[in-house]
């Protein structure tokens, strides 16, 4: 099995496999804890209705623009890996700011080794995070996450990001178009070309300009989306398929 039809690909590509294993290759996901990743509540105390616990003390996330900062999450175990991307980021966040959208604030998980991040935006440099809790309460505070890596998989914070609400922009990459929608109907982000920073930075400025009211809409898909393909009850229906045939 493998977790994304990118792998699959590859493995196809490989020669490596005996045609046994090239007709038995299934592709499923890995799950993740969706009733723990899930979208912060303006609320605070509400319950969720997809979810078992309370929130409390979550971000109010109320959409409106104007003066409220826009963030844009970053994530990688360590910035200084070329291949994750933080310099696209980096590029991204600056362009936006140049071209007038000065409310963009940064939040910048992973390990730093470069110094100077060199940002000309507000913000906040969290390290590597090992918590979940942590990483939950990023995503809260997310309006965008970024990931701009030049080769991935089935990347765990894509996931993460949209079971809390929150669309990706992304470079179309590996497993990451498997996982991004961008059809009007169903979008859950925006995806561009390998290194196509410029094409990320109009997608992210277009959803700036957005209504709350389109907004919302764009951060329930995404919800959906992670309850429909990562979480264990989708999950545990792929295995039961399988096991069946």
């Amino acid at each position: 099995m493998t977790p994304s039809k990118w792998l699959k690909d590859q493995a196809l590509k490989s020669g490596a496999l005996t045609s046994q294993l090239r007709d038995s290759i299934q592709v499923v996901p890995n799950p993740i804890d969706t009733d723990y990743f899930y979208p912060a509540c303006n609320e605070r105390g509400r319950k969720d209705p997809e979810q078992h616990e309370s929130v409390e003390g979550v971000i109010n996330r109320d959409n409106k623009a104007g003066d409220k900062q826009f963030t844009l999450m970053f994530a990688a175990a360590n910035l200084g890996n070329a291949a994750k991307g933080f310099a696209e980021f980096r590029a991204l966040c600056n362009s936006l700011v140049a071209k007038g959208y000065t409310n963009i604030e940064a939040l910048v998980v992973g390990e730093n080794r470069i110094g100077d991040l060199g940002l000309n935006c507000a913000h906040t440099a969290l390290g590597f995070i090992a918590d979940a809790q942590k990483m939950r309460n990023a995503y809260w505070k997310t309006d965008v996450y970024v990931t701009t890596s030049h080769e991935e998989n089935l990347p765990t914070t894509i996931m993460e990001s949209l079971s809390c609400g929150v669309p990706v922009a992304a470079f179309s990459v590996g497993g990451i178009p498997e996982m991004v929608d961008v059809h009007e109907s169903g979008k859950t982000g925006w995806l561009a070309p390998k290194l196509d920073v410029e094409a990320l930075v109009k997608q992210i400025a277009a959803y700036i300009e957005l209504s709350p009211e389109e907004r919302s809409v764009i951060q329930n898909n995404c919800r959906e989306a992670a309850l429909n393909r990562y979480s264990a009850t989708s999950i545990s229906k792929v295995y039961a398929a399988i096991y069946r045939a």
